[in-house]
């Protein structure tokens, strides 16, 4: 429901401020409007037909649209904000404003390009999001670390959120970049998915392939007690997967020269 009544906020600023005042005959701005109102239904329509906002079953280019349609509006709604503070300027400046304040608020060509920035920004926002993760690297230096640890390299995910958006090809791209690294441990931090066991069996099935010589470690995030939160800890052990579950342990390492420390 928040995100229902957010969604119809933006919509009703974009079409009071953007949609309405252009200079434009009125079956365009009826277009408009219902492109408007469509995109700020999606997460209510994934709520009654498809499952729930969290975790909704349906076709992944249905997915791609809606989320891509709801970011338009989003940026749409940010620029037009932008936008006002031109228009106050302009009407601040009395009568030398007036031509500003048309260009700025009616004039169809800066309608298209404020729109033509919101698409692209959010099919910038968007492919980055269901595009598997590129590696960053970071390098933690640690005063009287113990020779054993010096560099002791790690890979750390967190957000997996396997779902209908983001398939079984997806986290199989995922584990082939983490392995690549051949890494000496990795650590899942919470959100492995999105949906149920039963749903969602097929699309973790890649992370059982994680390597690492100390071992894959996890912990649960929140995205795990919105389904079936016992059956998912059960899931991802089988997957070989150890879950730390209000929990810690205790890693012995030992470096190619033998010497030895506890991680």
């Amino acid at each position: 429901m928040r995100f229902a009544v957010f969604h119809l906020i933006m919509a009703l600023w974009v079409l009071w401020r953007f949609v309405l005042p252009l200079d434009l005959p009125r079956r365009f701005k009826a277009a408009l409007a219902l492109l408007v109102v469509v995109a700020a239904s999606f997460s209510t329509v994934t709520v009654f037909f498809f499952g729930g906002l969290l975790s909704p079953e349906a076709p992944r280019w249905f997915l791609i649209a809606g989320n891509s349609g709801e970011a338009v509006l989003l940026f749409l709604c940010g620029l037009t904000a932008a936008r006002e503070v031109l228009i106050l300027f302009s009407v601040l400046a009395g009568r030398s404003g007036e031509k500003m304040h048309y260009v700025v608020q009616k004039d169809r060509r800066t309608a298209f390009g404020i729109a033509a920035a919101a698409a692209g920004l959010a099919a910038a926002g968007v492919s980055e999001g269901v595009s598997a993760p590129e590696v960053r690297r970071h390098t933690a230096e640690i005063e009287n670390l113990p020779l054993a640890l010096e560099g002791f390299e790690f890979v750390q995910l967190s957000d997996l959120h396997a779902s209908a958006l983001l398939t079984e090809p997806w986290s199989r791209a995922v584990v082939e970049r983490v392995n690549a690294l051949r890494p000496k441990l990795i650590l899942i931090t919470g959100d492995f998915v999105d949906g149920t066991v039963e749903r969602r069996e097929r699309d973790v099935a890649p992370f059982a392939d994680l390597r690492a010589e100390y071992g894959v470690w996890g912990c649960e995030g929140n995205h795990e007690h919105y389904g079936d939160y016992e059956a998912w800890m059960r899931k991802i052990e089988a997957l070989g997967i150890r879950v730390l579950r209000n929990a810690h342990t205790v890693l012995d390492v030992k470096n190619p020269e033998g010497k030895s420390a506890q991680l």
